[in-house]
């Protein structure tokens, strides 16, 4: 059946083309044995009126002003005047009727399924997007799968049309309808794009956000944007950054952050914090609009739900501790600097990628574009960490601390996991935090040779680790200690096993230590996005309780852990 439309479609537009063509272009003064001059008025001959007034000049030159025709009276003034085509203008009408039949039978198969609206020309719905309504809410219309839409704005007759032909699967999650955007929309569509603001074109629950990021979504997964429009288009996003207080000199900035992108569907912002790289995963529109229980309240305090809960994108940075993902509200931004004008600010640079694999196809990441932000910052100078490389703070936090080492199951990466526990076993300080870390390992220490100068059993090769000792807060145990990895993949105090075993026998006299050594540099330490007092700044030589040579040489070599060490 959708043959025979396409058919009527084509034979209805060849025949108003050449309808058209004959209307407007066949009866053409001179053409075809018609008259070289004729009047614009009547179409009589005027060849022999102009030849008689002109006399015996030479042929080709124009005629005198003022021909008159003989039949009517008309006067023409120039010998362009009495050059016209003769239009047919209702032959054009005519054509006119056979192109609207024929779109009329292009879209018959489409307004059989879809209703009406898909008769309505792509250029057209694009046209009109600029009119939609900038409410926040009416994006949303329709949407009451968990209540509260009958307190949710309601959007036009020609919003809700333009949302629902221009393509609403790409928002929810399910298939686009047909391309309905040609060439000419397509371009229309980025002209109009790159001059709306970018915070309302971004806002999924507005009628205008959410369809130009549907069409712009369509027509990039439907590989039909230009280079220079596919790039712009990843680009887009509007970003809120907030630090959530004030932070002092070398201090890691951390606060809210929040991002809502023009194209929909799954990225990553990938970035860099100090020496270590971030990553957060987002998806657009928001994905946890569907998790969760239902929430109650009145009407108006449930559309406002769901409108919180669209506007954003859903991100997070990924963890490996544990196997779980987690949402941080806090991201890491990086450390300020001055900004020129006496304040200070955290610049903000994220790459976006998007996987470009086809489906079926193993993943395959690509920088699509990059976003810049600037975000201002508070400085407090009282809070500035003093660095404390002291004998005295080092002879305190070796006298108290002890070393445990256990495994600990990682279910992303499916192993044990040996890693560095500390505890406290003196006072805890009353007045002040100190805060101390660097790269882990189990050593082995001949007797007679200086703790800090043993062969390593086990050691970290990814990350420093860092821990944070102060007074006891509410609820917390005497001997634990606040802990955080530099990077958020690897669990704190993690360790690898080190496969050169040092030649001696468990008789030989030794001692098995905790060695932990900051590294030195140039690039600012992230800390963890702890904050001290005083941080030391040395290293530190703890005992390791437990465990023997014969034990640790067991699991490097087979694996085996001991009891001891289980969690």
């Amino acid at each position: 059946m959708g043959l025979i439309w396409t058919g009527l479609a084509w034979v209805l537009l060849v025949l108003g083309v050449a309808l058209l063509a004959w209307a407007l272009l066949w009866d053409r003064a001179g053409w075809r044995g018609r008259a070289a001059l004729r009047c614009r008025k009547c179409w009589y001959d005027l060849t022999g009126a102009s030849d008689a007034e002109q006399g015996e000049k030479p042929a080709g030159s124009r005629p005198h002003r003022g021909v008159v025709c003989p039949e009517c009276g008309k006067g023409h003034r120039s010998g362009r005047s009495m050059r016209r085509t003769r239009r047919r203008w209702g032959w054009v009408l005519a054509a006119v009727v056979l192109f609207a039949g024929s779109h009329a039978a292009r879209v018959a198969p489409e307004v059989q399924k879809r209703g009406w609206g898909a008769a309505v020309p792509g250029v057209v719905l694009v046209a009109w997007m600029p009119l939609l309504s900038e409410e926040p809410g009416t994006g949303l219309d329709g949407f009451g799968m968990f209540g509260g839409s009958a307190a949710l704005p309601r959007a036009s007759g020609m919003d809700r049309l333009v949302m629902k032909e221009i393509g609403d699967g790409w928002y929810w999650g399910g298939r686009a309808p047909e391309q309905r955007l040609g060439w000419v929309s397509r371009r229309l569509l980025f002209l109009l794009a790159r001059t709306e603001c970018v915070a309302v074109m971004t806002d999924g629950t507005t009628a205008k956000g959410r369809a130009y990021k549907n069409a712009v979504t369509k027509v990039l997964h439907g590989g039909m944007a230009r280079e220079t429009e596919r790039r712009w288009a990843h680009g887009v996003a509007h970003i809120e950054a907030e630090p959530d207080r004030a932070y002092g000199p070398n201090e890691l900035v951390r606060g809210n952050f929040r991002i809502r992108r023009l194209v929909v569907g799954s990225y990553t912002l990938s970035g860099s914090v100090g020496r270590h790289l971030v990553e957060y995963q987002g998806f657009s529109p928001s994905s946890m609009r569907f998790n969760g229980m239902i929430p109650t309240g009145t009407p108006q305090q449930l559309a406002a739900h769901w409108i919180d809960r669209f506007l954003w994108d859903n991100t997070h940075e990924p963890a490996q501790a544990r196997g779980r993902v987690y949402f941080e509200p806090e991201h890491p931004f990086g450390f300020a600097e001055p900004d020129g004008s006496g304040g200070a600010a955290v610049k903000l640079h994220y790459a976006v990628m998007v996987n470009e694999a086809d489906p079926g196809e193993p993943e395959r990441m690509a920088m699509v574009a990059t976003i810049e932000r600037s975000v201002p910052v508070q400085i407090d100078e009282n809070r500035a960490m003093v660095v404390d490389q002291s004998s005295g703070l080092r002879t305190i936090l070796e006298t108290n601390l002890r070393a445990e080492l256990t495994v600990e199951y990682d279910t992303t990466r499916k192993a044990w996991v040996p890693l560095v526990k500390l505890r406290w076993v003196g006072e805890r300080p009353q007045d002040q935090t100190v805060l101390f870390g660097g790269m882990v390992s189990v050593d082995f220490v001949r007797q007679g040779t200086p703790a800090g100068q043993g062969r390593a059993l086990l050691e970290s090769r990814h990350d420093q680790s860092w821990w944070l000792v102060g007074p006891v807060s509410t609820g917390e145990r005497r001997s634990e200690l606040t802990t955080r990895p530099g990077h958020r993949k690897h669990f704190s105090g993690e360790v690898e096993t080190n496969w050169i075993l040092p030649s001696v026998r468990d008789h030989t006299p030794h001692r098995l230590m905790v060695r932990i050594t900051p590294l030195q540099g140039n690039t600012p330490r992230t800390y963890g996005g702890l904050w001290a007092d005083r941080v030391y700044d040395g290293m530190l030589v703890v005992p390791l309780d437990r465990w023997t040579l014969d034990e640790v040489r067991r699991y490097i070599v087979n694996g085996t852990v001991p009891d001891h060490a289980m969690p």
